[in-house]
């Protein structure tokens, strides 16, 4: 009787682990793809930080997208990496119309934020996924993809005073879009915006992550992604502990965590501003790149998303057309040259994204996109 009823007990243990909400004393590591979709169980909307270079990251994106339980469950996605000017053309492209290529190209290089612009074929890859998923489905039941940049038109942009508004304060047209097409509608919405965004310390005003927290308090879910650290020895000690999860994986919850406690260990740091000495530097921004650091490590997160070892991780490539199309070249050059002062080296830009094989599969380094 007795191994009966502890056979009951841990029976009952085992599946309240898995009830949506349930505490748990320990973080526990599942399949990625499980451990966004169980996200949603609780929350509308389930954040994913984007580091921006990481090609492992936009290959889980296009796992997620997919696979048949998203389209069923979530169906919705805002982006960052889009410009909500051209939101019908893209619309157009998911539903399988043919759009010129000219014409599609424009969804992810008319954004404000990105310099010069969005050129990692993570993201156009993205986009074909989503496409190729949606011609398996009947209208009523496709994914779509919101644009979350605002809308500008960058032939009318000549200073950075011009510029600058746009990139400081597009968060508020990302935050507006998802409480009128997500929020107001009683849908979900997966978020895949840069890391800084979910969090106060980006400077930006408004934040996205920050503001939907406060208009829908429990409703945003933030998964925040492993990168490896500026310290190798911290890399290895990390990974170790990870050596028995699932790869790719969602480890939560992460709040208070052994998990969260093995990414602030002392000496162990992420932000690429505390590789370097740090003597004589000022406080006030010695104090921003720790909180930048703790953000990057996951202290305001809900879960970590695991991707392998850092060793592993490497580079989006940039999208070939910037080597082929002189005059597309010229243009985001200037666009440069209005973002940052100086226009794009051709021969500092090949150095840096060969185009070769071994230029797409270069290591992700330790301070790359960060």
């Amino acid at each position: 009787m007795r191994a009966r009823v502890m056979g009951l007990f841990c029976a009952l243990a085992c599946a309240l682990a898995w009830l949506p909400g349930a505490a748990r004393a320990a973080p526990e590591a599942v399949p990625a793809i499980d451990g966004v979709l169980q996200a949603f169980r609780d929350h509308p909307l389930v954040g994913l930080g984007d580091n921006h270079v990481m090609a492992e990251q936009g290959a889980f994106y296009v796992a997620l997208v997919s696979d048949p339980r998203f389209a069923a469950t979530v169906r919705d996605v805002v982006v960052e990496f889009g410009a909500g000017s051209h939101q019908a053309v893209m619309d157009r492209y998911l539903n399988g119309e043919s759009v010129p290529y000219d014409q599609l190209r424009l969804t992810w290089t008319d954004t404000v934020g990105a310099i010069p612009t969005i050129n990692r074929i993570e993201y156009i890859h993205f986009f074909a996924a989503v496409r190729a998923v949606n011609m398996h489905l009947p209208a009523e039941k496709r994914i779509r993809v919101w644009l979350g940049q605002p809308p500008m038109d960058w032939s009318t942009i000549h200073s950075r005073a011009e510029q600058r508004p746009l990139s400081v304060g597009r968060d508020r047209f990302a935050a507006d879009l998802v409480e009128r097409e997500i929020m107001a509608k009683d849908r979900k919405a997966l978020l895949i915006w840069g890391q800084a965004h979910f969090t106060e310390a980006a400077g930006l005003s408004p934040v996205l992550g920050p503001t939907l927290r406060a208009a829908h308090p429990g409703s945003l879910y933030y998964i925040n992604p492993y990168f490896g650290f500026n310290e190798a020895a911290c890399d290895a000690d990390f990974e170790a502990r990870a050596a028995h999860w699932p790869t790719p994986a969602v480890i939560a919850p992460l709040k208070g965590s052994a998990t969260l406690k093995a990414m602030r260990q002392p000496g162990c740091t992420i932000d690429p501003g505390l590789a370097q000495d740090t003597k004589g530097m000022k406080p006030e921004l010695l104090a921003a790149l720790h909180a930048n650091d703790d953000h990057l490590a996951g202290v305001d997160a809900d879960a970590l998303l695991y991707l392998g070892k850092e060793a592993g991780m490497t580079v989006s490539p940039v999208d070939p057309v910037f080597y082929l199309d002189e005059a597309y070249f010229k243009e985001m050059s200037r666009r440069n040259e209005i973002m940052i002062g100086r226009p794009i080296d051709w021969a500092g830009f090949i150095a840096a994204n060969p185009p070769s094989v071994e230029g797409f599969d270069a290591h992700i380094g330790r301070h790359a996109g960060r």
